[in-house]
């Protein structure tokens, strides 16, 4: 009789043991906003991305909400009316947020840049001089309107912020700067690269400017990071201005944020977290990365869900033991329950 009490103790405890890991386990959640450079454009695995990369080295499915060609300001208006199916979701992943990354505002100024090389390279002949390619890119018109993009991320970073801190005053933000997709793109002497590198350095300007004002986020270094050849699929000699990372790429962008990170500290920043039920959002059940992007442009991308199978994994496993122990303490007791009828 003591034995089989004390038999049904134990699976008591083991009960209690797996309920509790199974509530610690994950608790770390990791949102992460931005356009297609976030979602992984042009990888052929998606896991590849530099979101995924951080999920994987904090042990959790990061909830990548990143969308094709998203400027500063979608992004400002998706937070600040989260409309349409799968809103209140949404909302969810952002208020349970330990870790928030935002990679915004390159569609700003970028789409600008591709565009004009575009045009500039299309309209180029090879009877034409490179003094022709040139005066079709330094244009006043062109100046004005990157200065346009400038502006807009100006006015629309610390509104975007402000929301995410009202939406989540706990979460440890990181917010990306910007790096040159064009870096060593030299042709007949003149640099592109150089060119594009004004416009880059004055988007950086302005959010190490706004950091300086506001201490409460991170600033990941992706300029310097990204600062090197092979980074991007761009290349100018075959008319490609594609500005997204290459597999070599999203490493390096991964280790500029992860550098950033204290899972320590992000363990007790979930601690003031209320925990809540997240389910699937539609895009993330049924969407399929690589189908999405093979129908984008060059400047967007497809979101990417940031699978990651080894947190499930574990998610199944620890859920099969608390199973187990269940039906381990139902048979015991049954069967103490007996002795004492009989």
């Amino acid at each position: 009789m003591k034995k089989r009490l004390f038999t049904f103790l134990i699976a008591l405890m083991l009960i209690n043991f797996v309920i509790s890991s199974s509530a610690a386990e994950n608790k770390i959640i990791y949102t992460a906003f931005g356009d297609s450079i976030a979602a992984g454009y042009g990888l052929d695995d998606p896991d590849d991305g530099f979101v995924s990369l951080i999920g994987k080295n904090i042990g959790v499915v990061p909830n990548n909400l990143a969308m094709s060609g998203m400027t500063s300001g979608q992004l400002l208006d998706a937070l600040y009316s989260l409309e349409g199916s799968g809103a209140e979701e949404t909302e969810k992943r952002v208020r349970s947020a330990s870790l928030i990354t935002v990679t915004i505002g390159s569609n700003d100024l970028l789409s600008k840049l591709i565009m004009l090389f575009t045009e500039a390279f299309d309209s180029y002949s090879p009877s034409d001089s490179l003094d022709y390619l040139v005066q079709q890119v330094m244009t006043k018109e062109a100046h004005e309107s990157f200065l346009e993009g400038i502006n807009t991320y100006k006015t629309n970073l610390p509104l975007i912020m402000d929301k995410l801190r009202e939406l989540n005053p706990y979460a440890e933000i990181i917010l990306t700067n910007f790096y040159n997709p064009f870096y060593g793109e030299t042709i007949g002497g003149f640099d592109f690269g150089a060119y594009s590198d004004v416009y880059i350095k004055m988007m950086n300007d302005v959010l190490n400017e706004y950091h300086g004002e506001r201490k409460d986020f991170y600033v990941a270094d992706f300029y310097t990071v990204m600062n090197a050849d092979g980074m991007t699929y761009s290349d100018f000699m075959q008319f490609n201005f594609d500005p997204h990372p290459t597999v070599k790429g999203h490493a390096a962008l991964a280790e500029a944020i992860s550098s950033l990170i204290d899972q320590e500290r992000l363990s007790k920043i979930s601690e003031n977290i209320p925990t809540v039920i997240i389910t699937p959002l539609e895009s993330e059940e049924t969407s399929s990365p690589q189908t999405a992007a093979d129908t984008e442009k060059t400047t967007s991308a497809d979101t990417n869900s940031g699978n990651d199978s080894e947190p499930k994994n574990t998610s199944a496993l620890i859920t099969g033991c608390a199973v187990a122990a269940v039906v381990l303490a139902f048979i015991v007791f049954k069967t103490v329950y007996r002795k004492k009828q009989s």
